[in-house]
């Protein structure tokens, strides 16, 4: 037994939280946080769904899960200089907990636009922690942990999509609407928890950023930026507008493998079943690049480009296969180059921005992306809906 535990605690990863426990318990935290919001998606695909909505609704669902962030972002920018960390996570967390009831009403009066406002929420919630989130990770972090620490937040990503999207579920169809938005508003508050406990392990990483290097002044700040730190803000938005886009639509395919989905019989909905496969191929994206060192992959010129390339070409396939299993399949493999170009993103901003500069940087990375992937996803919804979704994938070559 003893062998075993000496065994395990090898393992990078499991002594890197050993080390951190503070970022052990506010990982768990965010990711309760993130289970709540995955929640929200299940209830309202689930609606969207069972009134057959096209292609434009799924895209607007798509841009209110993520619009709200900017304004979240925008008001943790305010503050940040102001609010303990513990203090602001726990606040936000708190009062999004409480402002699902609305989503309660909503689902017991059949109201679709109130059950949105749990959308809002999460996207709200994302966006304010998000700066606070990183300017933590920066200050308990040294370089050689920052890759264990991008692999990490993929794979949470992975465990969020697995207990909130897969989970959520089958909990929906054991608990129905309104208890199961009640388990919604409850993981809110437990996170609110793991955010206290986190806080009284090491108090003096939670201590507010009193010196930033800039005021938020948008161009000011990419004005004063390094190429690498340029590079690592750019990677994100060049992800978000070559592949956003197809990634928007994807869901809007179950209505048309509806009757092909119905021979098989399976108990999930079919938009979830997308969305796994496409999880599952962001789950392989980090062992394709495990063996390298991250910082060679970043000097390799046509990587990303190569990436983005091979995406495309599967979603070109995705549009066009009349097989259902074939579909699954490509959705897997177009993921899998998607998530290779995020992880270095998200390992360039770790690695080129210090404590002081993270949290501003975090925000206007933020906006920025979610300023494109509205934009994208409007484009591609009216594109789709107009003259089919090959063409969204024609323009994103051209856009490419």
């Amino acid at each position: 037994m003893t062998k075993s535990l000496e065994s395990l605690k090898k393992k990078e990863w499991v002594d890197f939280f050993y080390k951190n426990p503070d970022y052990f318990f506010l990982t768990i935290g965010s990711l309760l946080s993130a289970v709540g919001v995955s929640f929200s998606a299940v209830a309202i695909y689930a609606e969207l769904e069972r009134i057959h909505a096209g292609p434009l609704m799924f895209t607007l669902m798509f841009i209110l899960e993520t619009a709200p962030g900017v304004l979240g972002a925008w008001i943790a920018n305010r503050y940040f200089c102001k609010v303990r960390l513990d203090k602001a996570l726990f606040g936000c967390e708190l009062i999004a907990g409480f402002l699902m009831i609305l989503p309660i009403v909503g689902v017991a009066i059949s109201s679709l636009s109130l059950m949105f406002v749990a959308a809002f929420v999460g996207s709200f919630t994302v966006g304010f922690m998000l700066p606070y989130h990183n300017t933590h990770v920066k200050r308990i972090v040294i370089d050689d942990d920052l890759k264990i620490v991008t692999f990490l937040s993929n794979y949470g990503f992975t465990l969020v999509f697995i207990l909130g999207c897969l989970g959520g579920s089958i909990l929906y169809s054991f608990l129905g609407s309104i208890r199961f938005v009640l388990v919604d508003m409850l993981s809110y508050f437990v996170s609110c928890f793991f955010t206290w406990k986190a806080y009284n392990f090491r108090p003096s990483n939670f201590a507010p950023q009193v010196e930033v290097s800039e005021r938020y002044r948008p161009l000011t700040l990419l004005k004063n930026t390094t190429f690498d730190q340029k590079k690592a803000i750019f990677l994100n938005l060049l992800l978000i507008v070559n592949c956003s886009p197809c990634t928007a639509l994807l869901s809007s395919l179950s209505s048309e493998y509806r009757d092909e989905w119905s021979k098989i019989n399976f108990f999930l909905p079919l938009a979830l079943v997308l969305i796994s496969f496409k999880v599952l191929g962001q789950v392989l994206g980090p062992f394709c690049v495990s063996k390298f060192k991250l910082d060679e992959l970043l000097k390799v010129k046509l990587i990303v480009p190569s990436c983005i390339f091979l995406f495309l070409i599967f979603y070109f396939f995705i549009f066009s296969t009349p097989n259902i299993y074939l579909l699954f399949l490509f959705v897997v493999i177009a993921h899998i180059f998607s998530n290779v170009v995020f992880i270095l993103g998200y390992y360039s901003f770790l690695r080129f921005f210090d404590d002081k500069q993270i949290g501003s940087y975090s925000v206007l990375s933020h906006q920025l992306s979610i300023f494109l992937l509205v934009l994208s996803s409007l484009w591609s919804g009216w594109v789709a809906e107009a003259y089919g979704l090959k063409r969204v994938v024609y323009i994103c070559f051209i856009i490419a």
